[in-house]
């Protein structure tokens, strides 16, 4: 995890210097009902609108207008396929103007339990269907950590402290891209069936080019197991 931290650290401060970077500021709630089927399949179904807030390039020129962007509605299917794996199969309906995109989505995760902390990793591939767009294929994957900050295990009360950091290649037409993403979450176990969590999602894109594009979402997560 510090790897992928310090890779994270060392592009954005990297492409800051550069000078031509861009950046957009943003909130990003979500609301996550996972449902378990049976002792073999679980469903999970994720809310997720987004709010611009501000937007502009690091020399200073900025525009600043908070407004309701798109909502993205997604939901998964996993299966259990091992001790701690599971395969995945999902739709994602994004609602954003008068357009609604689609998107297909595959997936593989399993974790790997430690002390005081799990280590979870997920590859996913998806697929974004657009009429006004040609067909968008991306590969992606996952390492994120969920590090109890009071013991071993997580427990019902406590606070914890979830880490992600995901690589998201992108073919579009003839267009390639490569977005890193870091995710530093602090959360609140409220009991087996409730979470709280808030933190800081980071998104860069297009610094394998000329200009990048820095992205930062505030956060706001709710998780309801049923």
């Amino acid at each position: 995890m510090f790897k992928f931290s310090s890779f994270i650290l060392i592009f954005f401060t990297s492409t800051l210097l550069y000078g031509q970077s861009l950046y957009e500021v943003g909130i990003l709630p979500e609301v996550n009902i996972g449902t378990k089927i049976n002792e073999l399949w679980n469903i999970n179904v994720e809310f997720a609108p987004r709010f611009e807030v501000s937007e502009g390039d690091f020399k200073g020129t900025n525009d600043t207008d908070v407004f309701y962007s798109l909502l993205d509605v997604t939901t998964v299917a996993t299966r259990t396929v091992g001790v701690d794996a599971k395969v995945g199969i999902g739709y994602l309906a994004r609602f954003r103007d008068k357009d609604l995109i689609h998107r297909a989505i595959q997936q593989y995760s399993f974790t790997v339990p430690y002390f005081g902390f799990r280590l979870g990793h997920r590859f996913r591939t998806d697929q974004t269907f657009n009429a006004r767009q040609k067909v968008e294929f991306r590969v992606r994957y996952r390492l994120s950590s969920d590090i109890s900050l009071n013991g071993e295990f997580i427990d019902p009360g406590e606070v914890y402290l979830k880490l992600g950091n995901e690589y998201v290649y992108s073919i579009q037409g003839d267009a390639t891209d490569l977005e890193v993403r870091f995710v530093p979450t602090l959360g609140y176990y409220v009991n087996d069936a409730n979470k709280l969590e808030i933190g800081i999602d980071y998104r860069m894109d297009s610094f394998l080019k000329a200009t990048a594009n820095h992205r930062f979402w505030i956060n706001l997560g709710y998780y309801l197991s049923l």
